[in-house]
């Protein structure tokens, strides 16, 4: 029987490392690769990792991590539809984008002492104080916080597998173990693709 490979991929360059006891060198394409998960894989890129793994006899891989959130949904339109079309799930990270829907970010306040973000314009924030603000109030009308709709709205995407969530404190372990159970209903999903179109 052949050994189950690891399948890494980062960035654009597409790895095949196959664990076996009686061989100590990985197997590699193109070049050596270190442990890790798929990250940022695009459409191409799984094609050719497919490909690569059916060459060489190997199982193919089944999730691919990649950033998505209510504000960073650009893999929806480039490398979802070929995730879907290959049976592979997707483990988001970054599902808070960043810390942006956590709900302690507002629009024109004083960021909170001690947080992450030193800039209220940097990648998470600045481009997405409208969205942000926008899904705050479609949280609150409906007796959620942000928190629980940025983890829920994952929890709601078919091809999402699990969900990558950091913290740093245990009681945000406990938060975001406890926002994924606002089942949205279709009329609520079409509503946050309006906001974050």
């Amino acid at each position: 029987m052949k050994p189950r490979p690891r399948t890494i991929v980062a960035g654009d360059k597409t790895f095949m490392a196959t664990k076996a006891k009686e061989k100590n060198e990985a197997e590699t394409a193109p070049e050596q690769a270190p442990d890790g998960p798929l990250l940022d894989l695009t459409a191409d890129s799984v094609k050719k990792m497919l490909r690569l793994a059916k060459k060489r006899g190997y199982e193919g891989f089944v999730a691919a991590q990649d950033e998505l959130s209510l504000t960073e949904r650009k893999i929806e339109k480039t490398l979802i539809p070929s995730l879907k079309r290959n049976g592979i799930s997707l483990v988001p990270y970054f599902p808070l984008g960043g810390g942006a829907l956590t709900g302690k970010y507002r629009k024109g306040q004083a960021l909170p002492e001690g947080s992450r973000h030193a800039s209220a314009d940097n990648r998470f924030l600045g481009p997405n104080w409208d969205k942000i603000e926008a899904l705050h109030d479609f949280a609150d009308k409906r007796g959620h916080t942000l928190l629980e709709l940025a983890m829920s709205w994952l929890a709601c995407q078919p091809i999402v597998a699990s969900i990558i969530a950091g913290a740093t404190r245990v009681e945000q372990l406990d938060l975001n173990a406890k926002s994924v159970n606002w089942k949205l209903t279709d009329e609520e999903m079409a509503e946050i693709d309006k906001i974050t179109a």
